[in-house]
């Protein structure tokens, strides 16, 4: 970004600011939802933020065909690589999300029995673990309270983690009254106490 000086006009006093990006990977299943971070980052300047709204699309690691090339036995795929998470500087993640939706979701195995990965589940818990290792800022968002049945466990989950690093809540949980957002500004805005406590930001 290139800023004027006091006189107001370009010339020997000239200052040039380097603003660093800041990558981040947003994972939200909810399309309602994920317009809605779309359109709240979009305002957000300097950040670089992937979308993605299964645990597949957003840190899969597909094996490849025998000969190296595009994308080996789908039924197969590890979900988990910590490689792909570690490429972002912060991570906002939805709690429960399925592992995938895509045509190779659900199918039969040889023995007969029947799988089905677009079920949803907790799977933010896992991916806020793997953050929490990476030592990479990250904040989970629900729309549900956070001493709901299904989000009470997780609270006092992640309150431990916030124990051990001393910054602040890593949940925000709720939605706008009127209408129906998740609350992504306070998100990010924990997001970035974090980066600043890094030194990232």
């Amino acid at each position: 970004m290139v800023t004027k000086d006091s006189s107001g006009v370009f010339g020997n006093h000239l200052t040039i600011i380097i603003m660093n990006i800041i990558k981040i990977l947003l994972i939200e299943d909810n399309d309602k939802h994920l317009a809605d971070a779309k359109n709240f980052f979009s305002t957000v300047e300097n950040v670089d933020v992937t979308y993605a709204q299964t645990l597949v699309k957003a840190i899969a690691q597909y094996p490849k065909h025998s000969d190296g090339s595009g994308i080996g036995d789908y039924n197969n795929v590890n979900p988990i690589s910590m490689d792909r998470l570690s490429q972002y500087d912060a991570i906002i993640s939805d709690i429960h999300f399925p592992l995938r939706n895509d045509e190779h979701a659900a199918y039969t195995t040889y023995d007969k029995r029947s799988v089905d990965w677009t079920t949803v589940q907790p799977i933010g818990v896992g991916i806020a673990f793997m953050a929490h290792i990476l030592n990479l800022p990250y904040v989970l968002v629900t729309d549900g309270s956070h001493h709901g049945n299904s989000n009470e466990w997780i609270y006092r989950m992640m309150n431990t983690l916030n124990e051990s690093t001393n910054c602040g809540h890593r949940l925000v949980a709720g939605s706008d009254d009127t209408t129906g957002a998740k609350y992504w500004a306070s998100a990010w805005e924990k997001i970035q106490k974090q980066l600043i406590k890094a030194g990232k930001l």
